[in-house]
């Protein structure tokens, strides 16, 4: 329905410039007398404008049996934002846990020692890198909750 106002928006905006152009052509042309034939085009043109201007602030009609829920707009963006930040954790989350998990399976799989000294410290920043992810995760979570409730509870 936006898709069709802002056509139809479109449509009066552009048939008002057309009328502006005929009106200045038709002055230009005609020393600024308008013929009857000219002006019965105008006015044409003009009431069918007003049909279209008339049409844009028509009310929507809503059948019984559908549940119509206005929602704060500004709600709407932070959720939005909040499950974006969430999957961006998420991924974030994975990629330090596949990182830590490939460390592991390597020290298991080896049969050389491999538990150097830079593969521990970096396990173990891989591991801060994971509780502080999966925290973040958590969190922004729990926050997306809220204003999801919010949203439902509003109304």
């Amino acid at each position: 329905q936006k898709m069709e106002a802002d056509a139809l928006a479109n449509r009066l905006q552009k048939t008002v410039q057309k009328l502006d152009a005929d009106i200045s052509e038709l002055k230009s042309q005609s020393g600024n007398i308008l013929q009857r034939e000219d002006i019965e085009n105008i006015v044409e043109d003009l009431k069918e404008a007003r049909e279209q201007a008339i049409d844009l602030g028509n009310n929507v009609i809503v059948p019984k049996d559908l549940n119509l829920r206005l929602v704060r707009a500004d709600l709407l963006d932070r959720l939005d934002e909040y499950r974006s930040h969430e999957g961006h954790n998420f991924l974030m989350l994975g990629l330090f846990g596949g990182g830590a998990s490939g460390i592991i399976v390597n020290w298991l799989t080896s049969t050389d020692n491999v538990k150097t000294d830079s593969s521990i410290t970096l396990l173990c920043i891989l591991i801060a890198l994971i509780l502080f992810f999966g925290y973040k995760t958590f969190e922004t979570s729990r926050r997306a909750s809220n204003v999801k409730k919010q949203i439902f509870e509003d109304s």
